[in-house]
């Protein structure tokens, strides 16, 4: 057995270590180190909580998916065989061909842009469109946006606010809206089922106002109710509930639905 200075339990001798045998050794004799290949050799548990560590922060750090939240709304399209229509609610991703003489016009939730596009190939983006070989025209409305995108559990679940006031008390701090409108007579979308919506005001005592609905959107300008700028109200569908505002502000006849959409 060849005897060696250098301890073989070691796994990696220094780099200006050299082995040298106290006895003379022959051309034949071959040298094993009992050196483990890299391939073969453990990971220490502290390293895999650092990896481990490391794999959650890099998860958390990636944005969550906004597939399947609408981004737009048709506010008008003319075109023959129109593949949507109005008040359609448009998420990102979409494609609208709308041919060399089609016109639809968009307005973004988040961004409160109006676009009006003439022709070519559209595709529904978070904030604006894309559109190739057609001709657009943007217009920044004033809407509360992003706000517009409630879902109906999350408006459901903001709209648990109570209201109390007394004569003996000092008036209860009113509840904040989830929704400025900034036109006084609401367009109304509903997510679900209803006969009827209702009404209340509850800055001020008035007599609440009930609407019978038989489709799916409603507007509150046809039924003649204009409601007064400044106002906070509560909308109700079943037992869907939205808290919203009217700016004082307001326009009397507004040719955005930006400004008047509630998603209910």
């Amino acid at each position: 057995m060849s005897r060696f200075r250098y301890p073989v339990h070691l796994i990696d001798p220094p780099a200006h270590f050299v082995l040298k045998p106290r006895l003379p050794i022959a051309a034949s004799t071959t040298f094993r180190h009992h050196i483990v290949p890299p391939a073969t050799r453990c990971i220490c548990p502290m390293n895999v909580r650092v990896l481990l560590f490391a794999l959650t922060i890099a998860l958390l750090a990636v944005p969550p998916s906004h597939a399947g939240e609408a981004s737009a709304i048709v506010e008008d399209i003319n075109m023959k065989s129109p593949p949507v229509q109005f008040m359609d609610f448009l998420e990102p991703g979409k494609k609208i061909n709308l041919g060399a003489g089609g016109t639809l016009v968009l307005g973004y939730l988040q961004s409160c842009l109006r676009e009006t596009i003439r022709g070519g190939v559209v595709v529904i983006g978070s904030e604006k469109s894309t559109v190739t070989g057609g001709k657009v025209e943007w217009l920044r409305v004033e809407c509360d946006g992003g706000n517009m995108q409630l879902t109906t559990a999350q408006a459901g679940k903001s709209a648990v606010t109570v209201f109390r006031a007394g004569s003996k008390q000092k008036k209860s701090k009113l509840p904040k809206a989830q929704l400025t409108l900034y036109a006084t007579s609401p367009i109304v979308a509903l997510t679900g089922k209803a006969s009827k919506i209702e009404l209340v005001r509850l800055d001020k005592t008035e007599p609440p106002l009930s609407v019978a609905i038989s489709g799916r959107v409603i507007d509150l300008g046809k039924q003649n109710v204009k409601l007064e700028p400044g106002g906070l109200y509560r909308i109700t569908a079943d037992q869907r509930k939205v808290l919203f505002k009217i700016d004082p502000l307001a326009e009397t006849n507004s040719t955005s639905l930006l400004q008047q959409l509630i998603r209910l």
